[in-house]
């Protein structure tokens, strides 16, 4: 989690995932505000709400990275993600994140499934 004028934090939202796990995400703009959000797994609220200032015209990411705790050794993982989807306007349809920009870094690939599912891995 990174905010303006913040270092960024690490804050885990629940136990480690099991391989083959599944969880349900989600980044919702708190009811009645433009620019508060908070973060939800599994259909229950995890973390507090964000003020991200100037964040209402915002355009969905996905994004999936490994994190090694400083210990400075490079781990493996592989995510599937699958019905992404955003709402352009509060209590709008559902529709399947834009075909955008793709970045990975080396060692790590993306493998886009359809407009609403990928893969990022790392390449081991």
């Amino acid at each position: 989690m990174r905010q303006p004028y913040w270092g960024a934090a690490y804050h885990e939202v629940g136990v480690p995932v099991e391989t083959g796990e599944g969880h349900r995400l989600a980044v919702l703009r708190v009811a009645g505000t433009s620019d508060v959000w908070r973060v939800w797994v599994d259909g229950r609220p995890v973390s507090p709400a964000y003020y991200l200032a100037d964040s209402s015209g915002w355009k969905p990411e996905a994004t999936a990275e490994s994190w090694n705790d400083g210990s400075g050794l490079c781990n493996d993982y592989a995510f599937r993600f699958t019905g992404l989807a955003y709402a352009t306007r509060p209590g709008g349809s559902w529709r399947g994140l834009p075909g955008g920009e793709e970045f990975q870094d080396p060692g790590y690939v993306m493998i886009r499934r359809s407009p609403m599912s990928f893969v990022a891995r790392s390449q081991a």
